[in-house]
């Protein structure tokens, strides 16, 4: 069979090298059974579906600082936001937002070609909710969700 052919744009971005980037916030806003989830706008960051964020890790040693490493594409711009998530009732590492950070708008930075690391503060929410990441209007935060793999957005909130 023949083999199919992949874009340009998608050759280009699979040869592209990554890069390992540690999160690291301080965050002391957690109670028992909670913890801080990072999300964004890369595939590996969950592309905003909070039940694919990248849950953090904390220890009696390093709390309150929360972290975790993932891998991006060197040259992007990674956006992200912070939240604090309890764990779904189904799915190991899906994660249901109990409130999302009260940073203003989405965070971002340049992704360098070695490895970098974020050092935040959790920005303590001033509502229940926090401020919902900017590419996901509240009407798109399906907490009862068992199916990671549909798209939670609209099309025209598409990037």
């Amino acid at each position: 069979g023949k083999e199919a052919k992949m874009s340009a744009a998608q050759i280009a971005n699979a040869k592209r090298p990554r890069v390992p980037v540690t999160f690291r916030v301080s965050c002391e806003l957690t109670e028992v059974g909670q913890t801080v989830i990072v999300m964004g706008g890369h595939e590996e960051m969950g592309e905003w579906n909070p039940l694919a964020a990248l849950p953090m890790d904390t220890s009696n040693t390093t709390w309150p600082i929360w972290e975790c490493t993932v891998e991006l594409p060197a040259g992007d711009l990674c956006e992200y936001k912070y939240a604090v998530g309890v764990p779904t009732d189904f799915i190991k590492d899906q994660y249901n937002v109990v409130h999302w950070e009260g940073h203003m708008g989405n965070r971002y930075f340049k992704i360098p070609r070695k490895p970098f690391e974020v050092l935040d503060s959790y920005v303590e929410p001033d509502t229940d909710e926090g401020n919902i990441a900017d590419h996901m209007p509240p009407s798109f935060v399906h907490m009862h969700r068992t199916d990671s793999s549909e798209c939670l957005l609209d099309p025209e909130y598409v990037f």
